[in-house]
């Protein structure tokens, strides 16, 4: 249950870089019922990622500087006080990250949440842990597309992305659509197709707010205008979706053809469709 019986439902939008969670978040974002904000990171810049390396883990000033850091640029920083002191509980940590969204969601006259980290994909069973009713909405975008995105940001803003190989670039998309998979069939879990998004905005908007339980409203289609308030001035990589929606094909321009059939061969292992329920 939510540690706040003001808040209603929490939401969590993951996904694979690159993949058009921004685009989806301003959709969703438009919504008068729902709140949302710029990527927190709670989660990804204060755990692990890889499971192995979470034992043990502690939290401390160092943690809690990260996530009051955040909370000063939104004029929130009191916010810090619902922090545990030292503690290895990832559990007490997960706990006090979610009342620090409730709460700040609550001053902006809001019982609704949507937080886009698309890496917190990795922290899906620590949550849900500690909160079974949060709902996960998964993001996901032709691999071939990913790649040459990832393989784009990592030359063109290496400081956020470490993504300059094309089998990194590879690696991650199949390692995180792998993720996604896991929870195909569980309650809680929606999945929107970025291709499907693009050419229907409105049937795929419709569709997913069924399966989240939130009403579907025609300001959703009118989303731009939350795009700039939804991005840092320094998150440079995010695409302008104040624009109007359009297709983007960098694959082409990017890789030699014997790079693009080493990525086809490998894209074309995973099917896509089977998020397609």
């Amino acid at each position: 249950m939510n540690s706040s019986s003001d808040i209603r439902k929490r939401i969590f939008l993951v996904g694979t870089a690159r993949s058009g969670t921004t685009l989806l978040q301003s959709m969703l974002s438009a919504h008068p019922e729902l709140f949302s904000l710029p990527e927190t990171h709670f989660w990804r810049g204060t755990i692990p990622f890889q499971a192995c390396k979470r034992l043990g883990k502690s939290f401390g000033a160092q943690e809690r500087r990260f996530v009051t850091d955040f909370l000063e640029r939104l004029h929130a920083g009191d916010l810090k006080t619902l922090l545990p002191g030292f503690t290895f509980s990832q559990k007490r940590w997960t706990r006090a990250l979610l009342r620090i969204l409730d709460q700040y969601t609550q001053r902006q006259g809001h019982r609704i949440w949507l937080e886009k980290t698309p890496m917190h994909l990795y922290y899906i069973d620590l949550i849900q842990a500690v909160d079974p009713s949060v709902y996960f909405v998964h993001n996901l975008r032709n691999g071939e597309d990913v790649v040459a995105s990832l393989y784009d940001a990592g030359h063109k803003h290496p400081e956020s992305f470490n993504t300059r190989s094309i089998p990194r670039c590879m690696r991650r998309w199949r390692r995180e659509i792998a993720i996604s998979r896991r929870y195909i069939g569980q309650p809680q879990h929606a999945f929107v197709r970025y291709e499907a998004l693009v050419e229907n905005p409105e049937a795929q908007l419709r569709s997913l707010c069924k399966c989240i339980e939130l009403p579907f409203r025609n300001e959703m289609l009118d989303y731009r205008r939350e795009a700039d308030r939804l991005r840092f001035p320094e998150e440079t990589w995010k695409e302008r979706n104040s624009d109007q929606i359009r297709k983007v094909r960098k694959f082409d321009k990017l890789f030699s053809p014997d790079e693009q059939e080493w990525i086809q061969s490998r894209v074309s292992q995973i099917d896509l469709g089977i998020f397609d329920i």
